[in-house]
């Protein structure tokens, strides 16, 4: 059998001739790339989130603690919330950002709905705490001094 270099190819999904780099690559096909092209093969995907997925996501959120989904079977578009256990879409909307570098941003664990309400909660406890009385007294000792502002501390 002589090799050839395929260039072009039809889809057996939408039967358009593409050029071969809109096809991904499968060793045990014949001509060495899927019959259905990338377009097609986003659509099905897609499809089948929509069709199986997401009634069973739908069920799980109703009652996260009586429905368990395995990690293994949530998609890679959707995120678990470490706080209450749905599971959303894993997009900034749902989800808040990670600082750091734009390039390689995460999300972060808990939901928007679960995080502000953990911050409410953070911001409650830390605004009751009393100030360290040693502190204090040493920031009324430096008002004054030069390299001090008028609260005591440095500047």
């Amino acid at each position: 059998m002589t090799k050839w270099k395929l260039k072009r190819k039809v889809c057996r999904g939408c039967h358009r001739r593409l050029p071969i780099a809109q096809y991904y690559k499968e060793q045990g096909a014949k001509t060495g790339y899927k019959a259905r092209c990338k377009d097609c093969l986003r659509v099905s995907r897609r499809k089948r989130i929509r069709d199986t997925l997401n009634p069973l996501i739908a069920e799980h959120n109703a009652d996260p603690s009586k429905n368990r989904i395995p990690p293994d079977c949530i998609p890679y578009s959707y995120k678990q919330c470490s706080a209450c256990g749905r599971i959303l879409p894993a997009k900034n909307d749902e989800y808040f950002p990670l600082t750091g570098p734009p390039t390689n941003r995460k999300l972060g664990t808990r939901c928007r709905n679960c995080r502000n309400a953990y911050m409410r909660q953070y911001r409650k406890l830390h605004a009751l705490k009393q100030p360290d009385p040693i502190v204090e007294a040493t920031l009324a000792d430096n008002i004054g001094k030069s390299g001090y502002d008028s609260t005591g501390r440095p500047y």
